[in-house]
């Protein structure tokens, strides 16, 4: 009974699977953990077709918040992805991207490849053997690690609808450099992952997406004039088509939102993202934000 109990416990496998390992191996728990290992291989192969959109989002920050990693993992169900074991898993995972992120440079945001992280022994090891006790495929779907020159900035992140400390079904990781940060970044991190921009400033958005817009909210414009009752000058149409624009601005642009998680004492008129920063950090400075969501295509 000592064997079945230290042999779970490492390993993490069902009760059956155990008895299992430790008869086919006479007792020897080395040996049934080697078993174990290629029984879970075997399993995570046999699964490895199967649809996994469920999952959760984890987040790690170096204590310096200089580096910052975000991955998503997916399980098959819902029930699996809250399960200790799978949260665990996930924190392991994305405290193996954030010392991956050691060889980044600075003030950068890099995908890594997610076949090699799991290439190494002990994530690999993790993985399987969540696939052989919790019974579904897992997938490391994505990985993102984000930098930043402490000296200047700092990174924060935040989870939402959460299992355990850094992790949810929801994540956001944001790059603040210059002001003070402590209490306003916090609070940057909480807002992404609520109004999900897609954009930092209206400066950065790329050509190709404003143009595809404005092409958008022009048609849509047009329409209208040709349902309406009295045609509207060119000019009038371009106006409307402006107008829109800022509005698409205030729902896609970060910096042109809304603040949805101002400072408590803030009592005035709700104010933009551009003004909340002015004026509680200092005037800082949006460097990079990631945003995920679990099973977003």
């Amino acid at each position: 009974m000592h064997a079945i109990k230290e042999l779970r416990k490492r390993t993490g496998a069902p009760i059956g699977a155990v008895k299992k390992a430790l008869d086919e191996e006479k007792g020897d728990m080395e040996a049934a953990i080697v078993y174990l290992r290629k029984i879970g291989a075997s399993i995570a192969a046999k699964k490895a077709h199967r649809d996994a959109s469920e999952g959760l989002i984890g987040i790690a920050i170096s204590p310096d918040k200089s580096r910052a990693s975000i991955i998503e993992v997916n399980s098959e169900t819902d029930f699996v992805a809250r399960t200790p074991q799978f949260v665990q898993l996930v924190n392991r995972l994305t405290e193996s991207a954030l010392n991956k992120g050691r060889v980044a440079d600075c003030n950068t945001m890099i995908s890594l490849d997610t076949q090699q992280l799991l290439e190494q022994d002990e994530n690999k090891e993790m993985v399987l053997g969540a696939v052989s006790s919790l019974g579904e495929n897992i997938v490391l779907k994505r990985a993102n690690v984000m930098t930043l020159d402490s000296a200047s900035g700092a990174l924060f992140g935040y989870t939402h609808g959460s299992a355990g400390i850094g992790s949810g079904r929801i994540g956001a990781l944001v790059a603040l450099k210059g002001g003070t940060l402590n209490e306003a970044g916090p609070r940057m991190a909480m807002h992404i992952a609520a109004a999900a921009p897609s954009y930092i400033s209206i400066g950065s958005i790329p050509p190709q997406d404003l143009e595809r817009e404005r092409s958008i909210l022009l048609e849509a414009a047009l329409a209208e004039q040709k349902a309406g009752d009295k045609p509207k000058p060119p000019a009038i149409l371009e106006r409307m088509a402006h107008g829109r624009l800022r509005k698409w601005y205030a729902s896609s642009v970060l910096e042109e939102q809304e603040m949805l998680v101002d400072n408590p004492s803030y009592s005035g008129e709700p104010r933009a993202v551009k003004e909340f920063l002015k004026k509680e950090t200092a005037d800082s400075e949006i460097v990079a934000m990631c945003r995920m969501v679990v099973g977003e295509k």
